[in-house]
């Protein structure tokens, strides 16, 4: 297994990707190769894909955002190698990448009622906002 940051040549595979309910946008679009692409300037580890065998699995896509914290817009794996150590693996791969760098907290936004998903957000120490809704507005 390779993690690293994305390059041209992954687009392709993380637009197919993308193609999830959970990540449809306001804008009734998912992320496309051209979306995808504007992520690849200046990258700095905020476009990780991860290959097993030369096929591309996982992609997380997140942001520096400024005093010290991130959000996670994405961070999608192939159906077969889901709930697998995997996940736990990557998570901290992106972990230690923003703790390096001093980065206190990260928000992740993720669209799904999996409670599989949630256990596994829970057993990482990701607090669920109860209260909190968020609304997209498309220009």
């Amino acid at each position: 297994m390779i993690i690293r940051e994305a390059n041209i040549n992954d687009l392709e595979k993380c637009e197919e990707l993308s193609q999830m309910p959970e990540l449809i946008w306001a804008s009734e679009q998912y992320y496309t190769k051209d979306f995808l692409e504007s992520y690849l300037e200046n990258n700095e580890w905020c476009f990780l894909v991860v290959e097993i065998d030369n096929v591309i699995i996982w992609y997380l896509l997140w942001e520096k955002l400024k005093a010290k914290w991130s959000i996670i817009w994405s961070m999608w794996i192939e159906k077969e190698y889901r709930w697998k150590w995997i996940w736990s693996k990557l998570l901290k791969t992106f972990e230690k990448n923003i703790q390096d760098d001093w980065y206190e907290w990260t928000y992740l936004v993720w669209r799904t009622e999996s409670e599989e998903l949630k256990q596994f957000y829970s057993k990482n120490w990701f607090s669920v906002w109860k209260n909190n809704t968020e609304y997209e507005k498309f220009f």
